[in-house]
């Protein structure tokens, strides 16, 4: 899924929507990213559960995900 992402991503900022995408960030960088969003989304379909799943716990940060691994039941 992450050509779509790359993609998709850019098409939706283009028409004033405000979404960011990236990759990898170190834990500083996360957790400000985290504290910064309106919504994490989690688009993967194979990783049970994502460490950055794990991070926007503490921060508060809503998430919205595939049901993927234990996600829908962690969600829930």
């Amino acid at each position: 899924m992450q050509d779509l992402v790359k993609t998709q991503a850019p098409k939706l900022h283009s028409k004033g929507r405000p979404i960011k995408s990236g990759g990898y960030l170190n834990k500083d960088l996360a957790a400000i990213f985290l504290h910064e969003t309106d919504y994490l989304i989690l688009p993967s379909r194979i990783e049970s559960i994502p460490v950055i799943f794990s991070d926007s716990l503490p921060a508060g940060c809503p998430r919205v995900a595939t049901p993927a691994g234990d996600l829908p039941r962690l969600i829930q």
